[in-house]
């Protein structure tokens, strides 16, 4: 049941300050209705062979995903972060569902 809200967001340009640090300019934001779920146990263990650490999954409609997805400068930028409760996440896989017409990502915490 999608009844928590989340915020996508579609980075459209990076630059780097001073530092080297990259700055994101001009993002996209769109708030939808999502499921939090946890993270599948062979999913988290095969993550942790590979060097990553996911910390859960949320399903989100196709439509909202795909509503978000922008063409910039020839080429198509999907959502690379969700923010739940103010906490950033950084979409680490996206797998759509054609049959339920979702997606399932998969999210790690930025640290």
């Amino acid at each position: 049941m999608m009844n928590d809200v989340i915020s996508l967001v579609t980075v459209l340009k990076k630059t780097k300050d001073a530092d080297g640090f990259d700055i994101e300019e001009n993002v996209k934001n769109l708030e939808v209705f999502a499921e939090i779920q946890s993270v599948k146990r062979d999913e988290y263990y095969k993550a942790v062979a590979a060097g990553v650490k996911v910390d859960m999954v949320v399903v989100v409609n196709e439509d909202d995903y795909n509503q978000n997805i922008v063409l910039e400068d020839g080429k198509k930028k999907s959502p690379s972060k969700v923010i739940i409760e103010n906490v950033p996440y950084r979409i680490y896989r996206s797998y759509r569902k054609p049959e339920k017409r979702t997606y399932e990502l998969t999210l790690q915490e930025v640290e």
